[in-house]
């Protein structure tokens, strides 16, 4: 069953602007032709809900080096996330995981419930990956409310991986959070759909921040590439660095936790995510 957000209904308007200029389009088409653009490694974030054929082998012989899985919403857990995970690892692909955050739940709770099913994961990977909050949807609550369940969202999620990481568009980053000091604190992946050489980053962004950025959606954007290895439309991004740097940014050669603790940590979050629910907030897993 699909619920939560649908990404086909995005408004592109919001993911496009600031829009490049006619020079910008042709220094971009010049920059990939002769491929003296920075290193870049593509990379996909997937639903298993709107991406449900993915061929993850090919997608590594394309030379893909990771992808970013869809794993909650809110206070609930999308269903088949876990197994895109394994079938990315078993495809030596990297992974990374996101959360697409709500601002009217907790930011707690939405941690929590996070977490929880993103240390079963790590049971499996042997590494702790990446974590991203999507922050994209008002929900009718104002800039402070939404802002403090952010910042609520982001200390828990620090304690798993010394760094967070959110995910907006210049246009929704305005409108939803607005100028803001501590957005250097995180790691940013950028969503502005451009045929522009370099993205717009939002304000309060700097460039030591930026690790990836989503450049348009295949099968939509003329300057996006096809990707045969996906049935469907996909979003496309480029994380800056080489291969071996993704896979270290992933964690992939990271240590493998104890057993002991991992449990405890497991035991941990359970405790938390139902201390947490209550008669507005209930957990669901569907």
């Amino acid at each position: 069953m699909t619920n939560g957000f649908n990404p086909t209904t995005r408004d592109p308007r919001f993911f496009e602007t600031p829009y490049p200029s006619t020079w910008d389009k042709v220094v971009a088409f010049a920059a990939r032709t002769l491929a003296v653009a920075p290193p870049v490694v593509p990379v996909l974030d997937l639903h298993p809900d709107y991406q449900p054929n993915v061929d993850f082998k090919k997608l590594k012989a394309d030379g893909f080096g990771a992808v970013i899985v869809k794993l909650t919403e809110a206070n609930w857990v999308v269903d088949g996330s876990h197994e895109y995970c394994y079938r990315a690892q078993d495809a030596d692909l990297a992974v990374m995981v996101y959360h697409f955050f709500r601002s009217n739940v907790s930011g707690q709770l939405q941690a929590n419930t996070h977490l929880f099913e993103l240390y079963k994961i790590v049971e499996r990977l042997l590494y702790k990956p990446p974590t991203w909050a999507d922050v994209e949807t008002p929900d009718n609550v104002s800039v402070n409310t939404r802002v403090g369940n952010l910042l609520n969202y982001l200390e828990v999620t620090n304690d798993y991986r010394a760094r967070s990481g959110f995910y907006s568009s210049p246009y929704l980053w305005q409108q939803l959070i607005g100028n803001t000091s501590w957005a250097p604190n995180y790691d940013g992946w950028v969503a502005h759909w451009t045929s522009a050489s370099s993205p717009t980053l939002p304000i309060g962004w700097v460039s030591p921040m930026l690790k990836l950025w989503q450049i348009g959606v295949s099968g939509k954007h003329s300057w996006v590439p096809l990707v045969p290895a996906v049935t469907t439309n996909v979003d496309y991004n480029y994380f800056f660095g080489t291969q071996n740097e993704l896979r270290a940014y992933c964690g992939v050669v990271e240590p493998i936790p104890p057993d002991d603790d991992l449990q405890e940590q497991i035991d941990a979050l359970n405790k938390r995510v139902t201390d947490l629910e209550n008669a507005e907030y209930k957990v669901v897993r569907i």
